[in-house]
């Protein structure tokens, strides 16, 4: 149990550092620019769709704000990049851009 008490607050601490870095465009007036937030490198929490119930299908995900979205960019990641894989963390940098996080550099860290 303690050890579940020391993973939360390591990842709570770890999203609040996400918020208080993110830096967010608000979108036109007229509603045509896209909402973008761009974030420092920090470690997250990334699995394969498969793994997570509110997905439920192969792809490569992020975990961002407490909630997994769908990686994007070119960074050469197969599509089932961390399919059958658990407890892996990354260190990425990007954006949030159209409800996909936009890498532009993605590490696996220990």
């Amino acid at each position: 149990m303690r050890t579940s008490l020391t993973t939360l607050s390591a990842l709570l601490l770890a999203l609040a550092s996400i918020a208080c870095y993110a830096r967010s465009s608000v979108p036109a007036a007229d509603g045509d620019e896209p909402t973008t937030t761009t974030a420092d490198a920090h470690v997250q929490r990334v699995e394969c769709g498969c793994a997570l119930e509110e997905i439920g299908h192969c792809g490569n995900y992020i975990e961002v704000d407490g909630a997994f979205v769908e990686v994007g960019g070119d960074l050469g990641l197969g599509k089932m990049e961390w399919c059958q894989k658990s407890g892996l963390k990354a260190e990425a940098e990007g954006e949030m851009k159209d409800g996909k996080f936009v890498a532009t550099s993605l590490t696996i860290v220990p």
